[in-house]
């Protein structure tokens, strides 16, 4: 086996390891002073009945971002399919379901498909 090439990919992967490690600590750091900022900011502006500001010729505004989620997957699913609308679906699986159907039916369900890639892989 190549020793000396396996030598130097576990150096480098280490090396990315140690250096994605300190990035995130130091963003990690960074996204805490923005959520401690954020509120802060806008609890001022809605105070002082502010709509935006302009700072070193930046805007700065509030805005109300709406975010969506399957309260009960049963009767969403049935709303679905009765109403005929799939465009309320992404169209992605969920990988270990796939994999647990086709080892307990031997074979993929209808309409999905599935590649391989090899990698190289490590443990220590």
């Amino acid at each position: 086996m190549p020793d000396r090439t396996i030598s130097e990919l576990v150096q480098v992967m280490e090396t990315l390891k140690n250096q994605k490690r300190e990035l995130d600590e130091q963003l990690n750091h960074v996204k805490a002073q923005i959520a401690e900022l954020e509120p802060f900011i806008l609890g001022q502006m809605t105070e002082e009945n502010v709509s935006n500001l302009s700072v070193n010729g930046r805007t700065w505004y509030a805005q109300t971002r709406t975010f969506y989620s399957i309260a009960e997957p049963v009767a969403f699913s049935s709303w679905v399919v009765q109403n005929n609308c799939p465009e309320f679906f992404q169209k992605r699986v969920a990988a270990t379901a796939v994999k647990d159907y086709l080892e307990s039916n031997g074979e993929l369900p209808p309409g999905i498909s599935s590649a391989s890639k090899q990698v190289l892989n490590n443990r220590s």
